[in-house]
């Protein structure tokens, strides 16, 4: 059995009180990959979410992340997570996290809170509902399809999709691709959650955050393999520039399995917008939905 990464200890940050009252580091080594020194993006935002939670009361729980990525981090550099305090009330609150990397700012988010102890009693509910995949299971895919998946139609020369399978956090099960005539056509479905053991309960939503930047543009490669090349081997860059998240459900589990639906509505000027979903596969609940900009550059025509 593979042991996967450990994604609390991948999300984790202590407090750094020489760099101010509110300022984290990361609790661990960043993992980087091979023939890369930047730092994976849903690390950042994971620690970001850790970093902003330890700033507000036990019962708070995040419902909104709006990320920004203002240039790559290098993981040899000091990484530090600076949280301003923007609002504070009995219901809501509200932080802003900068990240600095050997003294620039390279990243910032606004991360929102709402007290999960103080229900609201009338409200406007509904979802989108989960996609109907006529009785498949997560237990029906072969636990290592998803990385046999990469090793087919991922390239080894791109180091920034290529990961080990002992690399990887969360257990990925395919479960499905919808195509049609145009790019905005596409649906990937995947199963996904963390293997045991169980996390600690503060700990769900910040991996929630990491998961929500895992082979996210992906999708829009999916969409052109003429112009990706044989194992995306055109792709010379890729990287997250914006990045919103909407958490639905305040007491969500990644360890439980949950059914993930990407598509891509944009492309152009080297920039993709991709949207995804993901629902409690046990309830049917809608878990998150966000929305990513991604830059993508590829390799020219040869002349």
């Amino acid at each position: 059995m593979v042991r996967h990464a450990s994604i609390e200890a991948l999300v984790a940050v202590k407090p750094s009180p020489d760099q101010g009252r509110d300022a984290y580091v990361n609790a661990n080594a960043f993992t980087t990959r091979e023939g890369l020194r930047t730092v994976f993006g849903g690390a950042l935002i994971g620690q970001a979410v850790s970093a902003a939670t330890a700033t507000v009361p036990d019962s708070f729980r995040m419902y909104s992340s709006q990320s920004s990525f203002l240039g790559a981090v290098d993981a040899r550099k000091q990484v530090v997570y600076g949280v301003e305090r923007a609002s504070d009330g009995k219901t809501y609150a509200a932080r802003v996290v900068r990240i600095t990397n050997g003294g620039a700012c390279v990243y910032v988010a606004i991360i929102a809170f709402q007290d999960a102890a103080r229900p609201v009693l009338r409200a406007l509910r509904y979802e989108t509902p989960m996609p109907d995949l006529d009785g498949m299971r997560p237990e029906d895919v072969d636990p290592g399809a998803m990385h046999a998946l990469q090793e087919r139609f991922v390239d080894r020369s791109v180091p920034v999709l290529a990961m080990a399978l002992e690399e990887w956090p969360f257990d990925w099960r395919p479960a499905g691709v919808e195509m049609g005539d145009q790019p905005t056509d596409l649906r990937v479905r995947i199963f996904v959650r963390a293997p045991p053991p169980p996390l600690a309960a503060g700990n769900h939503l910040a991996a929630l955050a990491y998961l929500s930047d895992e082979f996210v543009y992906g999708t829009a490669l999916a969409t052109d393999l003429q112009a990706a090349g044989e194992g995306f081997r055109n792709l010379t860059m890729g990287a997250t520039l914006t990045q919103t998240v909407s958490f639905h459900s305040p007491r969500a589990r990644i360890d439980r399995w949950l059914l993930l639906e990407r598509e891509t509505s944009w492309g152009a000027d080297g920039r993709v917008v991709v949207h995804q979903r993901a629902w409690d596969w046990g309830t049917g609940t809608m878990v998150y939905s966000g929305t990513q900009e991604a830059l993508i550059r590829l390799k020219g025509p040869k002349l």
